[in-house]
């Protein structure tokens, strides 16, 4: 997988709940099944998640997940609920990374730039996601092979999600004081002993004349 944000990846679906994504270098950068979901670190530890229905999860950029998911955006409205893109329009052929495909635009009803696809002529997944600057991108796809359970579990270094949570708070305050610790102190380099005030014309109590 190839995107916008000049990485590169690999990653293994198993429909329709586990996820494995690694890093150009085989280190693990996402790790989901039925239950659990993992989130590594540039220090390789797994920040892990354990999934609910009332979970939110939010996202930045276009993750490569898009590719294996595109369907549900022209899924028939008795099944998702509501439409979320318009008819597809400019079908063509084109090549992705050197494979055939076909590529279409729909216009996102939900706004934003139009979304455009490019579906395998082979194969039928989609190799191409592409809405405003930001794009994702397939290179040699596989179907039907058989996943090794174990492939979707961690067993490594791992910090629970309120733990990380509270972690960076606690680092991000501690930062704080650091930085009022190393401010220069104020320095008073005059201060006047006594202050003293009293009128010069008119009403002694309020400086007057007033009108």
């Amino acid at each position: 997988m190839y995107s916008s944000s000049e990485t590169a990846s690999f990653v293994w679906f198993a429909p329709p709940t586990s996820w494995r994504i690694e890093n150009s270098d085989g280190s693990p950068a996402y790790i989901e099944n039925a239950t659990d979901e993992y989130v590594f670190g540039e220090d390789g530890v797994a920040v892990h998640t354990a999934k609910s229905p009332n979970r939110i999860v939010a996202a930045m950029g276009v993750s490569p997940t898009v590719l294996f998911t595109a369907y549900r955006m022209w899924a028939p409205t008795e099944i998702t609920g509501r439409s979320q893109v318009s008819e597809p329009r400019g079908i063509a052929e084109t090549l992705v990374r050197g494979r055939p495909g076909w590529e279409m635009e729909f216009d996102a009803l939900s706004g934003g730039p139009r979304i455009r696809v490019v579906i395998d002529a082979e194969l039928g997944v989609v190799l191409s996601w592409t809405q405003g600057e930001q794009w994702v991108q397939m290179e040699s796809p596989v179907l039907d092979e058989d996943f090794d359970p174990a492939l979707f579990s961690w067993d490594g270094a791992t910090i629970e999600f309120e733990e990380h949570l509270e972690s960076r708070e606690q680092l991000d305050h501690d930062q704080k004081m650091r930085e009022i610790g190393d401010m220069p102190p104020t320095q008073v380099g005059w201060l006047p002993m006594d202050v003293s005030a009293s009128p010069t014309d008119g009403d002694p109590l309020s400086g007057g004349p007033w009108m």
